[in-house]
């Protein structure tokens, strides 16, 4: 005996990164809905009692539509001026530096003037320019360069020479905004 049965086929989940969402977050774009297929049960019967069932066909009715998430994949660090996204993370070496070391005038290698939030770095690892977040310091600018910062070494700049000796050397994270 040959018995006809529909039965629910479910759908599939596709997850596609977003980069212009927010990490973690996830947004159904598209939602899924199951197919319909029947199948056919051939069924095998000893004394009149049914004994096993063997599936001899099944034919899909209704396609299932998969249903399409959007997974954020864009970055972010919270700082004192809110969220702020990031490319990337290195650990480095950090040490302190015044505004009134190196030049005489106080002005940078970008020619602006050393304050708190002027970073140096190795232009090779960090372009001048770029702006950077570093956990207890907050973001600063790289723009300024020194003799010994050279590799993963940072050197940021800090408004007295009692907040310079408190910071002494240290490794920390900086990230690199956007």
């Amino acid at each position: 005996m040959v018995e006809e049965r529909q039965q629910d086929v479910p759908f599939t989940v596709i997850r596609q990164p977003n980069a212009t969402m927010e990490k973690g977050v996830e947004e159904v774009v598209e939602a899924g809905q199951n197919g319909v297929k029947t199948v056919s049960v051939k069924m095998h019967f000893a004394d009149e009692k049914q004994v096993t069932e063997e599936v001899i066909a099944e034919t899909i009715i209704v396609q299932p539509k998969p249903q399409i998430i959007n997974v954020g994949t864009r970055d972010t660090i919270n700082t004192s001026r809110g969220a702020q996204r990031f490319r990337s993370v290195a650990w480095m070496e950090a040490t302190a530096y015044l505004p009134t070391d190196g030049s005489a005038e106080g002005l940078t290698a970008t020619g602006i003037p050393a304050r708190r939030g002027i970073v140096a770095v190795d232009p090779d690892i960090i372009p001048l320019g770029t702006r950077v977040y570093i956990p207890g310091y907050g973001v600063g600018l790289a723009a300024d360069t020194g003799g010994a910062i050279i590799g993963n070494k940072i050197d940021l700049c800090m408004e007295s020479s009692s907040e310079a000796w408190r910071f002494g050397r240290r490794d920390v994270k900086v990230y690199i905004l956007e």
